[in-house]
């Protein structure tokens, strides 16, 4: 279902594609200590084929991560049941890096 809203988001089914465009305004920032880009509501994650626009979250027992790779019109979401862990890491490697 996340992989779906995601990709509904960005093919502007969602809200307008101008509503998107303002989403993905960055501003540089820090979380946790880390240098990341974040607009409204959506992150930024350079990578060596373009720009990766997506977020995640966590929650007690459950933690997700989706973004969309402009470039080559590819999504990725991925979650695992159970406390944080390494998904952000094992996201990074297979989207970012």
């Amino acid at each position: 279902e996340l992989g779906h809203l995601t990709r509904q988001l960005f093919e502007g089914n969602v809200i307008s594609l101008q509503s998107l465009e303002m989403m993905k305004e960055m501003e540089a920032g820090k979380v946790l200590g880390q240098p990341i880009e974040y607009g409204l509501g959506m992150l930024r994650y350079p990578n060596r084929y373009g720009d990766v626009y997506g977020h995640g979250g966590l929650t007690p027992g459950y933690q997700s991560n989706t973004g969309y790779l402009e470039e080559e019109d590819l999504y990725l979401t991925v979650g695992q049941n159970k406390g944080p862990g390494s998904l952000f890491e094992i996201f990074s490697l297979l989207f970012i890096e």
